[in-house]
């Protein structure tokens, strides 16, 4: 059975051609984990109202999750159809079409954000942006902010975008 995760014509940039994490069935694999790790990273979060910047936020999934427990929320993230797609999705946030590799150069978001989450995205971003991407989010960050970053794990099978 082949699934859409194991498309090896995927490109990042253009995937949302729906907001398919908001029509997951609940029981699904994708929706077993995205819920799992959601759920560990919103609890290492400082509590709410605390500011988040949702760093990769996609169609917006997870930040719905974050304002739904009070949270201010601003998502980022470099697709631009990802970022119209989580406006609709989820109107209590503010949502920003940018590049992570750009935000050092984004001043309008330094020293912004109480914790940034940036969960199941620099495994997507080529290596050698890494540090770019990590001293970019710190540049977002007041200063005893916090980040919690999550990436696949060793424990679940991988597909050739991870």
């Amino acid at each position: 059975m082949e699934h859409f995760w194991d498309d090896p014509n995927r490109d990042f940039r253009q995937r949302y051609l729906l907001p398919e994490q908001f029509v997951w069935n609940i029981n699904s694999l994708p929706r077993i984990d995205f819920d799992g790790y959601t759920s560990v990273v919103l609890d290492l979060l400082p509590p709410p109202p605390a500011v988040i910047l949702d760093a990769g936020c996609g169609p917006g999934l997870g930040t719905k999750l974050l304002v739904e427990r009070g949270y201010k929320v601003t998502g980022i993230d470099y697709s631009e159809r990802g970022i119209g797609f989580a406006r609709l999705m989820v109107p209590q946030a503010e949502f920003v079409h940018t590049d992570v590799r750009q935000l050092e150069s984004q001043q309008q978001l330094h020293g912004q954000f109480d914790a940034a989450i940036h969960v199941e995205v620099i495994e997507h971003i080529p290596p050698e942006y890494h540090t770019q991407v990590l001293t970019g989010i710190r540049y977002t960050l007041r200063p005893a902010g916090s980040l919690v970053l999550t990436v696949p794990s060793v424990n679940m099978p991988l597909n050739k975008w991870h």
